[in-house]
């Protein structure tokens, strides 16, 4: 429902932008002593076509951006967890840094999973202002045969997340919608694929409105 009022809305503001490409992810989970973690993650986007609704589309081949992440969990009580993080984003010759903090819970159900992500975090450095954003991210992951997901069983799994960030007194929202299809390889190994959409400037005159198909690959080791 979400996806197609965002879609019915290109219709009324003509000059609403988009952007489509590919959002490749490697993830690796470092398993530590005491329900500690590290996660370490590369992503990267490539940009296919961009342009105006209004006027024919503007295809091309252009790598976007680059972000090296590295994330520090605890596991804190039953299935909550908290977590800090440290972020760098490679754009062309510039270099942004991002500082992240987040709060995650799981309820486990007989069939499914739910999952909630309250992320805080802080952008600076390259030619844009220092930006702040708080998130809420709601997770749904459904085995699709049986109640649970072994290997080499598919998985279903639907991300939906709201983000205000401010920047310059400048308030914005954007909201998310990422349905994936996942293999489970190995216990400890999977992969994803499916549409990471974006909707942002929620409200604004002219918004923005991002279709990359992501492909995203976790690996596990460690105790």
């Amino acid at each position: 429902m979400l996806i197609v009022f965002c879609l019915a809305s290109v219709t009324v503001i003509g000059q609403n932008s988009y952007r489509s490409g590919l959002l490749p992810t490697i993830n690796l989970n470092q398993k530590l002593k005491q329900g500690w973690r590290i996660n370490y993650q590369w992503q990267s986007r490539w940009i296919l076509a961009e342009g105006l609704f209004s006027e024919p589309a503007e295809t091309r081949w252009a790598y976007g951006l680059s972000d090296l992440s590295l994330v520090v969990s605890k596991k804190v009580q039953g299935n909550t967890g908290l977590a800090i993080g440290f972020l760098t984003r490679f754009v062309g010759d510039l270099q942004r840094f991002r500082l992240l903090q987040q709060y995650t819970s799981v309820e486990r159900f007989p069939a499914f999973r739910l999952g909630h992500r309250i992320r805080a975090d802080q952008t600076w450095g390259g030619e844009d202002a220092t930006t702040l954003r708080l998130r809420y991210r709601l997770s749904l992951d459904v085995p699709l045969n049986g109640n649970t997901t072994n290997p080499n069983e598919l998985y279903f799994k639907l991300n939906h997340e709201y983000l205000t960030a401010l920047e310059s007194k400048d308030l914005s929202m954007e909201i998310r919608m990422v349905p994936m299809l996942g293999l489970l390889l190995t216990d400890n190994n999977k992969l994803e694929t499916g549409l990471d959409y974006r909707f942002d400037k929620v409200g604004a005159p002219k918004s923005r409105h991002s279709f990359w198909w992501a492909v995203n690959w976790y690996y596990s080791f460690g105790k």
